[in-house]
């Protein structure tokens, strides 16, 4: 039976629990469970804004819309798999109410800005934590295709 070298078993083992490795050091730090904890709560926020959004509008819009709410679903609990990977704990967030006062144009704008710059967060964090960059380069480019829907979405209400 082989022997196994203690420096690389404490270095397995320290990536195992989550520690950074030099590489991601070396590029920024890796992600901590506070910016994965917050990212979930964006994205059930989000998720929460589209439905409301998806309910003010109506026909193939309003069908659109909900697929993305159901996409933010699916990265909130991605997330939550991270964070449960990085802490060993399940936490349950709730949506802050969304804002009811805002046109959809003008919201459906405020929502193509948010999703440029969850997809621009995302690959930067695939850099920065390589062993979850292929979840993370998944969740830029879903944001990247909402993103383009809204931006259509607003193209036609503007013609």
């Amino acid at each position: 039976m082989q022997s196994i070298d203690p420096k690389l078993q404490s270095a397995v083992w320290s990536r195992v629990q989550g520690a950074p490795c030099p590489e991601e050091t070396a590029k920024g730090g890796a992600v901590s469970a506070e910016e994965v904890l917050q990212w979930m709560q964006d994205e059930r926020d989000g998720c929460a804004v589209l439905q409301y959004l998806a309910g003010k509008a109506c026909g193939k819009e309003a069908a659109q819309l909900r697929q993305m709410a159901a996409r933010r679903a699916c990265h909130y609990r991605k997330l939550h798999t991270m964070y449960y990977l990085l802490t060993g704990q399940c936490v349950h967030l709730t949506a802050a109410q969304p804002d009811c006062t805002a046109c959809l144009s003008e919201a459906l704008r405020t929502a193509y800005q948010e999703e440029r710059q969850r997809k621009q967060r995302y690959e930067q964090a695939a850099d920065r934590w390589p062993a979850m960059a292929d979840e993370f380069y998944r969740m830029a480019a879903d944001d990247d295709c909402n993103s383009r829907r809204i931006r259509a979405m607003l193209c036609n209400r503007l013609s």
